[in-house]
Formats: structure tokens, C-alpha cells, sequence
């Protein structure tokens, strides 16, 4: 385990799982600031370059709060407009680099994930919500519109008038509405049974080819930011990449010889 001011890690090297805890000591709001941000990062950035997570969970080692999002109180209300713009490309690109990950990732939301922590969350593949958390993206009450993926990836997976709803209002909404719209995929009833909900989550979902599971999220993930015609084209690449690894081989004999596969990789 590795502890810092805004970060515990965990790896589980029987499940091949790696637990990120958002964990800002002197903040309970786990609001973000650029410490934060580089902190994710580092680890983000080591797990993309020699992966070696099957599955990611990422949760707030505070109960009653994900992320209240970016440092508005600290840091960030002091910047000017460049160096706003500064802060909001160095948040994007550590969220892009969390949706770019290879293997599956699972955000486990208590208590309120708004503005930038409710965006970190959709940078995940997955959200696991506690039943009493809430859902919002507020900064049209400070002027401002998100700036780290909101107004893109929302939509994209609630559709567009329920996410102009949201961010036009700033009002947050509940976890049922939450489960309604899709922008969550399941519901527990406390913050204790988060850890063993995400990793049931995962379970069937890494008893898949690894090899396989990364070329099938590369697929959706850059071919939904394409027409639908290059969608079409950059999956059929990809299928070919797929015909061509071991585990397609192992994955047909095992089917025809009806017996679980041993995957390689």
C-alpha cells in the first residue's frame, strides 16, 4: 500500500485489481486541486505505460463525499484566465488518460460527486452508486460551464436533453434518477458495500481474454468520437488484430471443445 496527501493505492495481486482511494487529507470535500491532479496522474500514467491492473476501482476514502470537484475555495479562485486554462488542460488530460486505460474501471460513488469529481467519475467505464449519493454539475452557479469533460462525455451517455437539463440548472439529481438515465449502472445501500460490489462487477468481466478486453474498449471508446462509416472501418481493423492473437485461438478450441477457456493473456 502507498499513502499520500491525496491518494491511497491498492493492488491486489490474486485479482489482478488496483483500488484508487480519493483521499485528500486536508480537504473532506476531496475537492481537486493541481496537487491532486498530479498525484493522479503519476499513477495513471505508470498503469498506461506498463500496465498491470486487469481492473480498476476508483473510490473516495470519505463517506460522505466522492468529489465536490475542482478547489474553488483554495487554489483555483486566485487564477487568472490563462492560468485557469492551464488548470482545466492539465485536469482533462489526466481524465482522458483514465478513460485511455486498457483494462476495465469502475467508479464507486458516495455521498456527492459534483463538477469535476462527478466528471472523473464519467471518465470511468463503470459507476456503482450508493443509494443516498447525489449527482451534479454546479458550475453554471459560479458563471462557468465544466471544464473537464462534462459537457462532452454526459451527454454521450444520459443523451443530450437530460444532460442540458443538468448542466443548464446546475441542480444535482439522486441516485435513482441516476440509475434511470444510465449514468449509473448499479445501486447498493451503503458505503461500506462499495469495495464488494465493484469487485463483483469486475468478476465476470476479467474471466474475459485481457488482450481481448483492451482491443473491445479501444473499439467503442475511438470509434463512438468517429462517423459512424470510420467506426465501422477502425472495428473491422481491430477484429483482424483480434483474429490474430492466441487467445482467439484458445477461445474457439475451448467453445468447441465446451470446456472454459485458459486464456494467455
Amino acid at each position: 500500500m502507498s499513502t499520500s496527501k491525496y491518494l491511497k493505492t491498492v493492488f491486489d495481486t490474486e485479482s489482478g485489481i488496483l483500488t484508487i482511494a480519493l483521499d485528500r487529507q486536508d480537504s473532506e470535500k476531496n475537492s481537486i486541486d493541481s496537487g491532486m491532479i498530479e498525484a493522479l496522474h503519476e499513477v495513471l500514467h505508470a498503469e498506461r505505460v506498463k500496465p498491470r491492473a486487469r481492473g480498476l476501482l476508483l473510490v473516495s476514502a470519505h463517506e460522505k463525499v466522492f468529489s465536490t470537484g475542482a478547489d474553488i475555495e483554495g487554489e483555483l479562485k486566485d487564477l487568472n484566465s490563462l492560468e485557469a486554462s492551464l488548470f482545466t488542460a492539465a485536469g482533462r488530460e489526466v481524465f482522458s488518460l483514465l478513460g485511455r486505460l486498457t483494462c476495465p474501471t469502475v467508479a464507486l460513488i458516495s455521498g456527492f460527486a459534483l463538477g469535476g469529481g462527478l466528471e472523473l467519475a464519467l471518465s470511468c467505464d463503470f459507476r456503482i452508486g450508493v443509494k443516498t449519493a447525489r449527482f451534479g454539475l454546479p458550475e453554471i452557479n459560479l458563471g462557468v460551464i465544466p471544464g473537464w469533460g462534462g459537457t462532452q462525455r454526459l451527454p454521450r451517455l444520459i443523451g443530450r436533453s437530460r444532460a442540458l437539463k443538468m448542466i443548464l440548472t446546475g441542480d444535482p439529481i439522486n441516485a435513482a434518477t441516476a440509475l434511470e438515465y444510465g449514468l449509473i449502472d448499479e445501486l447498493v445501500e451503503s458505503y461500506t458495500d462499495l469495495p464488494a460490489a465493484g469487485e463483483q462487477f469486475l468478476k465476470k468481466i476479467l474471466q474475459k481474454s485481457r488482450s481481448a478486453l483492451a482491443l473491445a474498449k479501444r473499439a467503442v471508446h475511438e470509434g463512438t468520437a468517429m462517423s459512424l462509416e470510420d467506426g465501422l472501418t477502425l472495428e473491422s481493423q481491430i477484429f483482424s488484430a483480434a483474429w490474430g492473437t492466441a487467445d482467439r485461438v484458445e477461445g474457439i478450441n475451448a467453445f468447441i471443445e465446451k470446456r472454459r477457456p485458459d486464456w494467455q493473456e
